[in-house]
């Protein structure tokens, strides 16, 4: 009887996969951990769910249920509704969401979960409830918002993410403008982008070569239970919730059954029958991305906003299926990209390239240094030659690459999330649904606007860098045999060469012809040259040049002078780490001094 219900209220409130939305997408935000109210119903139905998907993973409604019942039970109610009319009547209690979903109340159970859902209207009366607005406020607050979530962040052990916090960026305006800004940066497709014809035509030996690495690693060893249990078991704590809520630690409050069937599901989205066995709309359902928007230093430019950081954060089933597999192929990726790209898969990578190049300079004094940049190359370099590249030397990701990005077409176009806006989307109240008999939908959230991703690597996607590093491979491959002998070396699109003098006009040229073969825009302003004897730049260079030194991974190279300014300059952007270390109270002394024992740089 419950699952007949549940089946009828699914089918009722999606009756095609454009009605998803607003229920695996809600912006509904959820508990960090489970509630100990909700332990026995969360593992209860959580299991049940990933069972379903499990022995039914063609059915739409299974993964449909899977993707709304975190927010349906999880969600954190909103603290102020001044913006509606009617105001609505109280939340459910934790106890009253697990009696009604448990019951095949799931009309009251969605209307409780459409009450909590953020509304724009919400954000500033619920500040000023924050501020305590009509009564006196103290002179300074004993811990600040940012200081408690590091302390919070360093208690659960993530070292790493603790000093991030201390010199976060702010968030940019929630605004048309900066929306418009951030479209600009996930540009649409053009007929004039590269296709698999144009790769196989520019770069056939290149995908020789990757074809025969694959046929030498024979059969790929792909995804096991274990090592799905070892990513679960790995994952970071604090993790950022994809747009359907779940996090990590919901995953983790799991019984064994549960995690069990998790397994299967993660091995499921790894297997290649992921690409036939899974439905469209599903696939699209979790390939899609939560988009926060973070301003870069810098201030106010000319068009009025600042420069923006865009920062994925995908679906958590779908992050741990890209991080089991990019786990499983790490050290084959690194075999096959360095030494030219040492993006992924080698340790200390930096650091290597780093004294190489020094090394290199020592012995060629009169050879300039040039670093190369391309244009915003994650959201730009074409899916085309890295799904070519990856699908002939790694086969066991060519059906992740086929249900998320298109496959070697590359036609794949996920969905990004921004922040909910005004006015009403969707089917409205008074539509019959599911669980109790005549009972009517509620009212859906607010609609959320949203971009389509059709070029580059998804933000926060763990296999994105293995897919624009193998992208940009085929550049310097051709590079490198377009210059025999040329030394270079890339981190990402961090491009590092050594060359003659005289070859620099053409090598500026051919660099730009062959990243525009993978659709990588080199950027002339941000290309900089330097020569170790201090000379000025050759004629026709047409890019950046200095005579002091430069700066490499933030290591300056160069003259004594331009070493010591930068050193000054390098203790001058610690202070907005180190005197955030330094502001919370003598309580918190213990994680002041492991703060400063990291060394961490101002992004670290």
């Amino acid at each position: 009887m419950w699952t007949q219900r549940r089946d009828d209220f699914l089918r009722r409130v999606s009756p095609t996969s454009d009605d998803w939305a607003p229920l695996v997408a809600s912006g509904a935000r959820t508990a960090t951990h489970v509630p100990s109210a909700l332990w026995g119903a969360w593992s209860t139905l959580m299991g049940d769910a990933l069972g379903w998907v499990g022995r039914e993973p063609a059915q739409r409604h299974a993964w449909l249920w899977l993707l709304l019942l975190p927010s349906l039970l999880l969600h954190i109610p909103v603290d102020d509704h001044s913006g509606d009319s009617p105001p609505p009547p109280p939340s459910l209690s934790h106890t009253g969401r697990a009696a009604a979903v448990l019951d095949g109340d799931f009309v009251a159970a969605l209307a409780d979960h459409n009450r909590g859902v953020w509304r724009p209207a919400a954000h500033g009366a619920a500040v000023a409830n924050r501020r305590c607005v009509g009564r006196a406020f103290a002179p300074k607050l004993r811990v600040t918002g940012t200081q408690r979530r590091t302390l919070r962040q360093l208690a659960a052990g993530r070292l790493r993410a603790a000093p991030r916090s201390l010199v976060a960026d702010e968030a940019a305006p929630q605004t048309v403008a900066a929306w418009a800004k951030a479209c600009a940066l996930f540009p649409p497709a053009t007929p004039t982008l590269a296709t698999r014809a144009t790769v196989q035509a520019t770069f056939p030996d290149e995908l020789s070569e990757a074809a025969a690495f694959g046929a030498r690693r024979g059969a790929p060893p792909g995804v096991t239970q274990d090592g799905a249990a070892a990513v679960l078991r790995k994952a970071s704590r604090g993790m950022a919730p994809g747009p359907s809520g779940l996090r990590v630690e919901h995953l983790w409050a799991l019984d064994a059954a549960g995690r069990y069937a998790l397994g299967g599901v993660l091995l499921l989205l790894t297997w290649p029958a992921a690409e036939s066995r899974v439905a469209v709309c599903t696939s699209q359902a979790l390939a899609v991305t939560e988009l926060l928007l973070l301003r870069k230093p810098g201030g106010v430019q000319d068009d009025g906003l600042p420069r923006l950081r865009p920062i994925g954060m995908p679906e958590v089933l779908r992050k741990l299926a890209a991080t089991a597999l990019a786990r499983a192929v790490r050290e084959a990726a690194a075999a096959l990209l360095a030494p030219l790209q040492l993006g992924v898969g080698v340790s200390s990578a930096c650091e290597r390239i780093f004294h190489e190049v020094r090394a290199y300079l020592a012995a060629r004094r009169t050879h300039p240094f040039v670093q190369l940049d391309f244009r915003n190359a994650f959201n730009l370099v074409s899916r085309v030659p890295a799904a070519a590249v990856l699908s002939a030397a790694f086969r066991e990701l060519a059906a992740y690459l086929q249900w998320v990005y298109g496959g070697a077409s590359g036609g794949g176009a996920p969905r990004v999330y921004g922040w909910a806006v005004r006015g009403g989307g969707g089917r409205g109240a008074g539509e019959k649904g599911g669980g109790r008999v005549g009972r009517q939908l509620p009212a859906p959230p607010p609609p959320r606007i949203a971009l389509l991703a059709v070029r580059g690597a998804l933000q926060g996607d763990p296999l994105g860098p293995l897919l624009h590093a193998a992208a940009l491979w085929l550049v310097l491959w051709r590079l490198h045999a377009e210059h025999p002998g040329l030394p270079a070396r890339a981190f990402h699109d961090d491009v590092v060469v050594v060359s003659a003098p005289a070859d620099l006009p053409r090598l500026l040229g051919d660099a730009a012809r062959v990243g525009a073969a993978v659709d990588a825009e080199l950027a002339p302003a941000k290309c900089v040259g330097w020569m170790p004897a201090g000379a000025a730049a050759p004629g026709e260079w047409a890019a950046g040049w200095t005579t002091e030194g430069v700066e490499q991974f933030s290591v300056p190279i160069g003259f004594s002078g331009f070493v010591s300014a930068a050193v000054d300059a390098r203790v001058g952007d610690q202070r907005p780490l180190t005197d955030p270390i330094a502001a919370p109270p003598r309580t918190a002394l213990q994680s002041q001094l492991l703060l400063l024992r990291l060394c961490a740089g101002p992004r670290a």
